[in-house]
């Protein structure tokens, strides 16, 4: 069977991407022949391990807007690109990741293939409302202006998929109540794998060093300036730990420069880095995320026996984290009592090691092997159509 992904970069740039090529590589394992249609380069100098099985193919210039935004002028030329893309490869299935679905269904028409569409943000779109034009819809439209922002994409990627995959069970009931119609037998659960596996003798969660971790990109709905203020009050409380800041992005330096104001002790900004050992070494992952598809740095962090304190601003963090047990939940838009919870649980190493062991088992579900078995099943379920 030839399964075909389609993203926007290629071979990195976020979680999508980390993603792809964890399964890509497992589907390989398992014989299957995989192909990558991506619009955009992208590297680090970190090394990333691909199968030479597979087969990447670029659609060359196509203008990139706000990092990733494909401009609608684009578009007849990327449906012609995409169409000679997929029928180069001619695949049995093709793995929308990231790509305008209406482009795809237009690229594929005439085709016998199967299109998964997989959504891997936030069903209610909330957004830092600064301009304007935002005041005035949000004025208007109150608390249902984040579903409205939103409908008109969703509803384009459910009309133009045979099977619309979400990373959560909440993620799902959410898009049911925003597309009315939406048929339970088109719709699927899979939830993101993780990217390594990390031997658990190797991590003694005894002799975890006394640092606290953020792993991610640095842009404004990360919300790195939160858990520095909350680090802020205190610091001076636990001078022997160290907060580790793991990424870079838009909003670097601008979070460096809110450091330096605060006057932070014993924060460290390390940019662009792999956050295994980070985490293998850490006793806290740090996240105040605004909002979150999924999140699966919790899942790294928790399958290396770091500790996540997360901000309870999205649904799907439910899903992962049974507050207490296996990592805490901690009320959003305040920074207060982050700080506090953060103290108490610095303070309580034995409650911290029984979270560690308990976040560690509770990981195993999230394994390529497990996750891959989902996929092969679904690829199971749908049939070949005439688009």
């Amino acid at each position: 069977m030839k399964i075909l992904y389609l993203l926007r970069y290629w071979p990195v740039f976020g979680g999508g991407e980390t993603v792809t090529r964890t399964l890509a590589n497992e589907l390989c394992i398992r014989g299957y022949e995989v192909g990558v249609v991506y619009l955009w380069d992208r590297t680090n100098d970190n090394e990333i391990y691909l199968k030479d099985t597979i087969k990447n193919i670029k659609i060359n210039n196509i203008n990139n807007v706000k990092d990733g935004t494909i401009p609608k002028s684009e578009y007849k030329r990327l449906t012609i690109g995409l169409k000679e893309a997929i029928l180069s490869f001619s695949p049995d299935i093709i793995i929308n990741q990231w790509l305008p679905s209406e482009l795809v269904w237009k690229a594929t028409k005439g085709m016998e293939v199967k299109v998964i569409k997989c959504h891997h943000s936030i069903i209610k779109y909330v957004p830092h409302i600064t301009t304007i034009k935002q005041k005035i819809f949000y004025f208007l439209f109150g608390s249902k202006a984040g579903w409205l922002r939103v409908y008109p994409e969703l509803r384009r990627d459910y009309i133009y998929s045979d099977k619309w995959i979400f990373l959560s069970e909440s993620s799902k009931e959410e898009a049911k109540c925003l597309i009315k119609t939406a048929k339970e037998n088109k719709l699927g659960v899979i939830t993101n794998p993780l990217p390594y596996c990390v031997d658990e003798k190797i991590i003694d969660v005894s002799k975890k060093n006394k640092e606290v971790v953020f792993v991610g990109r640095v842009v404004q709905l990360k919300r790195l300036g939160y858990l520095l203020e909350a680090w802020k009050l205190i610091e001076d409380k636990i001078p022997d730990w160290t907060f580790k800041i793991i990424g870079d992005g838009d909003y670097l330096e601008q979070e460096k420069i809110k450091a330096a104001n605060l006057k932070v002790k014993n924060v460290k900004f390390l940019g662009y880095q792999d956050p295994k050992q980070y985490l293998i070494d850490g006793s806290f992952l740090l996240m105040a995320s605004n909002q979150e598809g999924f999140g699966m740095v919790i899942i790294e962090a928790q399958h290396c026996g770091c500790v996540p304190i997360v901000v309870d601003s999205y649904s799907t963090v439910h899903d992962i984290i049974d507050d207490g047990i296996n990592g805490i939940l901690v009320e959003n838009n305040n920074v207060q009592r982050y700080a506090d919870v953060l103290l108490n649980a610095i303070a309580d190493d034995s409650a911290r090691q029984k979270m560690a062991l308990k976040a560690i088992e509770d990981s195993g579900k999230y394994s390529v092997v497990e996750i891959c078995n989902q996929w092969e099943e679904l690829f199971k379920s749908i049939k070949t159509k005439r688009r």
